[in-house]
């Protein structure tokens, strides 16, 4: 490696990942960690790394229950945690120090294991300064961008003039890497060399189909909760309406930041009959919820953090036999089809969205057609077509630089 050339991948192929995010609390892991056990089953040298609250200055391993992993964690989040276990947020300054420390250890790991790859994995500071940093020292980076920080950063409060700088950078930095993977059609225009690799979902996380409830429609909304994904403001929509809700329960599957502001709200519209938290959820008992609801909800703005994403709940619901009320925003867009694999509404219209919801719920025949479509549509997403494909873009682009 010394002399710039690329190490034969024929011979297991050895690949350091690094996933700037905490991997087993973000759902960055769902698509990240399931790659990763997907190449070390087929023989790649596979070192999996990331970030956690708890790192204290020395690494040490977590098993990552999602793929069957051991992570060796490298570096703290952007977070600290207080006396009561709360997450602070620690000073900018402190966290891109941490993240220069971050690329260090990369690129010992990458040295020790004489890796063919290094892949970075989300927007996140540390990701973004090792890929502008190993390029020059390692033949093969490369970097994979799920939806942008900055722009969650601005959607949920942040201030916009930082949000704008850290914006910039995830426009610039990733160029730097040897190739770019992107989530979304929205990514893939900014960086037109990106290769798209698409969300994916495993067939083992689903469960056996189960009978739906007659009566009353089950809705489901699975997802963190935080300031910029729709809760609160769909929560409102359906406090304004709440004389048409008879029919329907809706259950908030998930926990997060913005947990409590939920609950106040449900607690004064007057409607926790309807509305009900399920609280922080393992992946398996998430997708036995999903099951057994009838409608699941995928609210979305025309904001960048919601053109750049690709949402995994958009494949969990379509798995799930869940008929899907969604915004016509970014991925779910370009991949639902209105009256046929979805209801799709105007993005950012609340009103619009419970509409369907509600069509749904007076509609067991169009709930039912449009799951048996998504069950026939979510099997391009079937994690080992898309890692494989993925597999092969590696495989292809390292023989082309090696040449």
């Amino acid at each position: 490696m010394a002399d710039g050339s690329l190490p034969s991948i024929s011979d297991k192929p050895s690949v350091v990942i690094f996933c700037g995010s905490p991997l087993a609390s973000q759902p960055i892991s769902q698509r990240i960690g399931t790659f990763a056990a997907f190449l070390a089953e087929r023989d790649w040298r596979v070192r999996l790394t990331a970030v956690d609250v708890r790192f204290d200055g020395s690494p040490f391993v977590e098993h990552d229950p999602l793929s069957g992993m051991d992570v060796e964690i490298i570096g703290k989040t952007q977070y600290d945690l207080d006396r009561k276990g709360q997450q602070v947020a620690r000073p900018s300054a402190t966290y891109l120090r941490e993240s220069g420390a971050i690329t260090g250890r990369i690129s010992q790991m990458a040295s020790e294991s004489s890796a063919d790859h290094i892949l970075l994995s989300t927007s996140m500071p540390p990701s973004l300064m090792a890929g502008f940093t190993l390029r020059r020292r390692h033949p093969s980076v490369w970097m994979d961008l799920d939806d942008w920080v900055s722009g969650q950063f601005v959607a949920g409060g942040g201030g916009r003039a930082k949000g704008l700088a850290y914006g910039a950078l995830e426009r610039v930095l990733p160029h730097f890497a040897h190739h770019i993977t992107v989530c979304s059609t929205f990514l893939q225009r900014l960086y037109p060399k990106a290769t798209l690799v698409p969300n994916f979902i495993r067939g083992e996380d689903i469960p056996s189909p189960a009978p739906k409830a007659s009566g009353v429609a089950r809705v489901a909304f699975a997802g963190t909760l935080t300031g910029y994904y729709g809760h609160a403001e769909l929560l409102e929509e359906l406090v304004a309406r709440r004389a048409e809700l008879s029919n329907v329960e809706f259950s908030i599957l998930g926990d997060g930041a913005a947990v409590d502001t939920c609950r106040a709200i449900v607690e004064r519209g007057g409607i926790s009959g309807l509305v009900h938290f399920s609280g922080s959820l393992s992946r398996p008992c998430m997708m036995d919820e999903l099951v057994r609801s009838d409608i699941g909800v995928l609210p979305l703005g025309d904001r960048r953090c919601d053109r750049a994403r690709f949402p995994l709940k958009l494949l969990d619901y379509l798995a799930s036999g869940c008929a899907i009320a969604a915004s016509d925003s970014g991925m779910a867009g370009h991949i639902l089809t209105q009256d046929r694999t979805a209801l799709l509404s105007p993005a950012g219209s609340m009103g619009s969205l419970v509409d369907d919801v509600l069509r749904l719920a007076k509609s067991p025949d169009l709930r039912a057609r449009l799951a048996t479509e998504g069950r026939t549509l979510v099997r391009q997403y079937d994690a080992d077509v898309i890692c494989e494909e993925w597999m092969r873009s590696i495989e292809t682009t390292a023989g082309e630089r090696a040449s």
